[in-house]
């Protein structure tokens, strides 16, 4: 009897240790699916120590309007804060330039940041080794994509010169250079997706309206014409004194 009550107890602590496993798994799986996901240049003198995103929606949030405030997942034209702690493994006797992009997993580009003073951000001297951290907010674009609810992937670029280089580390960009001919990807991951749909979209939105107008003007100009010919001029010459559509005797 006792080795059945010792066995029956084992059991409800094996039973009770892989619910907790799962549970524990769970979350950490649903934890990981909103986690940045990132990768520095390995010998890069900035390297970025964690990332986190908290989205808002554009417009205004109330129960059951679809809106979220705070949330991991972004979406079209949300406002994004993104807030950086990051290493600096040496000191940098020059300004530290740093330049951004967004981009969602159908790789279209939700933002592209102009190169900017790294310390502006930051809030003080940011040059010396140690650990530092900033926060920033973006506007992502308006794009009629396919996406929804996504974690957006960012690309971090570090440089003494503002250029969008990147000699001073990297973050998800390919960091093998040649000769100090660095991969240009500012220019080569400003995609065409994000210009594509941007026109499609004007040409939708708006190719209607200007024809409208077209149409409107080419109207208003068969109308002048038409009631043109019957004005009638006066003037101190009695022979203006007509209707231009009678004839001349």
């Amino acid at each position: 009897m006792l080795n059945q009550l010792n066995f029956c107890h084992c059991l409800v602590l094996l039973l009770l240790s892989t619910k907790i496993s799962v549970l524990g798994y769970q979350y950490y799986d649903d934890d990981s699916s909103t986690a940045q996901v990132f990768e520095n240049c390995e010998d890069g003198t900035i390297q970025i120590a964690n990332i986190s995103v908290s989205c808002d929606s554009p417009y205004t949030f109330y129960y059951g309007n679809g809106a979220t405030r705070d949330s991991p997942v972004c979406d079209y034209g949300d406002k994004a804060t993104l807030t950086v702690g990051f290493y600096v493994m040496d000191d940098v006797d020059q300004s530290i330039y740093m330049q951004m992009s967004a981009y969602n997993p159908s790789d279209e580009q939700l933002y592209l940041g102009d190169s900017v003073d790294l310390c502006s951000y930051v809030g003080d001297d940011c040059n010396y080794e140690g650990y530092y951290e900033f926060s920033k907010q973006v506007q992502f674009a308006y794009l009629d994509g396919n996406e929804s609810k996504f974690v957006p992937f960012w690309e971090i670029a570090f440089s003494e010169e503002a250029e969008g280089g990147y000699e001073l580390g990297a973050v998800n960009i390919e960091c093998e250079d040649d000769a100090n001919n660095y991969y240009d990807w500012v220019n080569i991951r400003t995609n065409s997706t994000m210009t594509k749909v941007k026109t499609a979209n004007f040409l939708q939105e708006y190719g209607i309206l200007f024809g409208t107008c077209l149409s409107l003007m080419i109207l208003g100009v068969v109308l002048i014409r038409a009631t043109g010919d019957t004005v009638e001029y006066r003037g101190e010459n009695a022979q203006k004194n007509q209707l231009l559509n009678e004839e001349q005797p």
